[in-house]
């Protein structure tokens, strides 16, 4: 399963103690357990001082680009900047040459908006489907990247981000119901729909983890695969897939969504629960 942390700041700053430094950073999270090896690439996205979202990516494994990982992180000053390291799931069934590549790397971008996604969606084919002219976008055969295009497919058509995430379950068990009979295999039509996204002004995250067995988190015994750690400190708010270093984590629970403003120079964080039959 993918790892990923946001550090959003008040004012322009390093995100490299979470990503890095700490004694369980995004990097250290990458080799911690065997099995769980997160190998197969790496991206980094954030904002540069005039505003417009840059991206740098990597399809090698992040545990031996470390030194590439270490340096982006510790040249970037951004209020928001959003870490991926990927663990590739596979839906379809193709062969592992197929996953890899930067075309297949987070996080992903379109104009000023940045998207990562931890996870699986089990159906991309359906999804897909319904993406209408979104559709030739599409360059990777990473299931996330449907989910990406169906999330700004959904903001241009709503044209607010909360609006796009709860608009999205939606339309993923509306095509999940007319299709379920196809996946016998399956229980839900996704593993995980953690999302986290940015227009470089505010921040938002998505926590949903259906999954009934838990493999835990990387680092952190106790902690539930999915579950979101939140952390507030020294004007900045760090988002986590689990703690990434130190003490004083928050927990952000199953079908939550975390939104944080910057509001005359302060971060404004809230929290709200989304309801909806998502079974």
């Amino acid at each position: 399963m993918c790892r990923m942390t946001a550090v959003i700041c008040s004012k322009a700053d390093t995100p490299r103690e979470f990503l890095v430094d700490s004694n369980k950073s995004l990097l250290k999270q990458s080799n911690a357990v065997a099995g769980r090896r997160q190998s197969d690439g790496w991206g980094i996205a954030y904002y540069s001082s005039n505003g417009p979202a840059e991206l740098i990516k990597s399809p090698a494994p992040v545990y031996k680009d470390g030194k590439k990982f270490a340096n982006s992180a510790s040249k970037i000053r951004s209020e928001i900047t959003i870490a991926h390291i990927r663990d590739a799931s596979n839906p379809r069934g193709l062969k592992k040459s197929a996953l890899g590549g930067m075309h297949n790397t987070q996080p992903f971008s379109h104009s000023n908006m940045i998207f990562a996604h931890n996870g699986t969606l089990e159906i991309p084919e359906e999804i897909t489907a319904f993406l209408g002219r979104y559709k030739k976008f599409i360059r990777g055969n990473n299931d996330s990247e449907v989910l990406f295009w169906q999330f700004i497919k959904l903001l241009d058509s709503y044209g607010s981000t909360e609006a796009a995430f709860e608009n999205l379950m939606d339309e993923i068990w509306t095509t999940w119901h007319s299709c379920k009979n196809r996946h016998a295999d399956k229980k839900f039509p996704y593993r995980g729909l953690n999302l986290f996204a940015s227009d470089g002004k505010s921040f938002y995250a998505l926590c949903h983890y259906p999954l009934k067995k838990d493999p835990g988190a990387l680092m952190t015994r106790g902690w539930k695969w999915g579950e979101l750690a939140l952390k507030r400190e020294n004007g900045r708010i760090i988002l986590s897939s689990e703690p990434a270093g130190g003490e004083n984590w928050a927990r952000i629970g199953d079908l939550s969504l975390a939104t944080v403003k910057k509001t005359n120079g302060e971060l404004k964080l809230t929290v709200k629960k989304i309801a909806g039959d998502f079974k």
